[in-house]
């Protein structure tokens, strides 16, 4: 469902980056879903493909992946070789109360 506050912040973070591409999303036991997403036609994909898989299993406080043609966990992912053709990802964990990473969003400052 689409939530105005959700959809500012990720059209706002998407100028801050300068990316055509930005999602804030959940993850469920089989699917990532987009809370929120900014010139991406998808609704969803299957947590199987999903960056923010990686994010969320990992203790990082953020995943950067600057080309993920060069990055051997997502070279041969459906969502590089294929549309939208992700080639930069960078994202921070969405957590819960109790810091159990939920799902992705931007980060909140400037790239480097």
């Amino acid at each position: 469902m689409p939530d105005p506050m959700f959809d500012s912040l990720t059209r706002h973070l998407a100028d801050v980056w300068r990316v055509p591409i930005a999602a804030i999303s959940l993850l469920d036991s089989d699917r990532k879903w987009f809370k929120s997403q900014v010139c991406l036609d998808a609704s969803e994909t299957s947590r199987a493909v999903s960056f923010c898989a990686h994010l969320i299993s990992g203790t990082e406080p953020e995943l950067v992946v600057c080309d993920a043609l060069e990055d051997r966990r997502f070279a041969d992912n459906m969502l590089v070789m294929e549309g939208p053709h992700i080639r930069f990802f960078s994202g921070v964990p969405l957590t819960d109360r109790d810091e159990a990473r939920l799902g992705e969003g931007p980060p909140d400052s400037s790239p480097g």
